[in-house]
């Protein structure tokens, strides 16, 4: 007997910085992803990585892809490990765009159905079991400076869009697609109906994980000048947390991580540094020695490898100093 387990990755704000890190370290990681499958340890197991990248750059997703392609040929995970070019779609696409969200998210649920087809056409193995997981890390700064001055109520609207309702719609739809292909009762016919379209396949065990993107200024005071783009981090931090609690089985069909990945050397860090708007105590913060984003993604890897954080928690980069090999 042989079993796959297959890994689909859909990440957002994958062309470049922590989004493009996150992509490279689950392709380079050297085992799957801790599950709740029941493994018989007599079958012969495969892994298989894939890979939905998304962002507005056509050009820097393709330049994700490749980094992707050369971590796994460069890995030193053993041969049963595998990701080809066939396993990574870039989507170029622009998620702040609310008119066409929905639209927009129809076309990515049909990517991960055309990403879960390549398991289905495989009749190599007996048992398939798939990890879809949502790295939810699209954001924008917004506005610097004094609330007060935030400059129209065009450009406060349209970061709030962005920051909080696309990304929450998008962690929603997610969600409900991993209810359908769990087969779980929808709530009422209309939601079937989704359930069916979103789901066309239905015969693989799957289970599901959403990991938001936050960050320290979630949680902290201490960030006077960065009034949006906090409480947009705070308010994905308490949606996520309370879709964990949520979960009307009780048993985690869906994990969910709130995770800060520490203060990252990236062009957001560069833009706050460039600001007039924000007072000088901040700005000097910015200006001392920042992580490398791909430190942070290894070690959100080894978060989720070891499974071992209560559904819906915030965990920070530096909650994990002593996490093995962190």
């Amino acid at each position: 007997m042989s079993q796959l387990c297959s890994e689909i990755f859909l990440i957002s704000g994958a062309s470049r910085g922590l989004g493009r890190a996150i992509a490279t370290a689950f392709a380079e990681k050297h085992h799957p992803l801790e599950t709740s499958f029941r493994t018989n340890n007599a079958q012969r197991q495969q892994t298989k990585a894939r890979f939905l990248l998304v962002a507005r750059s056509s050009r820097d997703l393709e330049k994700t892809k490749k980094e992707i392609l050369e971590a796994a040929k460069d890995s030193h995970a053993p041969q049963h490990f595998s990701t080809t070019s066939e396993d990574v779609l870039c989507r170029p696409m622009d998620l702040s765009n609310i008119v066409q969200l929905n639209s927009n998210i129809d076309t990515l649920l049909n990517d991960l159905n055309q990403l879960r087809l390549l398991d289905e056409k495989n009749n190599e193995y007996t048992d398939v079991q798939q990890h879809l997981m949502f790295v939810n890390n699209a954001a924008s700064l917004g506005h610097l400076g004094p609330s007060w001055k935030a400059p129209s109520l065009q450009d406060f609207r349209e970061t709030i869009d962005f920051n909080i309702t696309s990304s929450l719609w998008l962690s929603v739809r997610f969600s409900k697609y991993i209810r359908s292909i769990q087969h779980t009762s929808p709530e009422s016919p209309t939601e079937s109906n989704q359930m069916m379209q979103d789901n066309p396949l239905g015969r693989i065990e799957s289970r599901g994980t959403i990991v938001n993107i936050s960050s320290l200024v979630a949680v902290s005071d201490d960030f006077d000048g960065m009034g949006i783009y906090s409480m947009g981090k705070a308010a994905r931090d308490k949606y996520h947390a309370l879709m964990a609690r949520e979960d009307p089985d009780r048993i985690n069909r869906l994990r969910i991580l709130n995770y800060a990945p520490g203060p990252l050397e990236t062009s957001m860090t560069k833009n706050i540094r460039e600001s007039s708007g924000l007072d000088s105590s901040l700005k000097s913060e910015f200006e001392k020695p920042l992580l490398d984003p791909r430190d942070s993604a290894r070690r959100l890897v080894k978060l989720l490898a070891s499974n071992n954080f209560e559904n819906g928690a915030h965990i920070d980069y530096y909650d994990l100093d002593n996490l093995d090999g962190g």
